[in-house]
């Protein structure tokens, strides 16, 4: 079974958002959409309500699963049995840091995680 993670604060979500879990759950058997609790940034909504809104919108796209991204790193555990391609959009700022932080992920769990980049539509 191949998972894809998907982590970003999703404040709110948004019809690119959904569009790259749509052609990720194409891919992959399981999408798991990991919704930031504590994003260095400035929040419209908290995080209850963005994993409400994350639920909603992703209700009618199968194998796809929002947790909160404080357990991505549970999510990276489970990795070392199943290996998680990351499925991030390309962000309007600062990509090389997120591609950074997935890498530096890959090799502290010691597991192999690829990281597609998929610009939105």
């Amino acid at each position: 079974m191949t998972k894809a993670v998907y982590p970003a604060s999703f404040d709110p979500i948004h019809y690119g958002h959904l569009d790259i879990i749509r052609r990720a759950a194409a891919i992959f058997d399981e999408v798991i959409v990991g919704v930031y609790d504590r994003p260095m940034k400035n929040l419209l909504f908290d995080i209850h309500e963005r994993l409400a809104l994350a639920r909603e919108a992703v209700a009618d796209i199968s194998r796809t699963r929002v947790t909160s991204a404080h357990r991505v790193n549970s999510v990276s555990r489970d990795a070392a049995r199943s290996p998680a391609p990351a499925a991030p959009g390309l962000p309007a700022s600062s990509p090389t840091t997120k591609r950074a932080r997935f890498n530096s992920l890959s090799r502290r769990s010691r597991v192999c995680i690829r990281t597609p980049l998929a610009d939105s539509s």
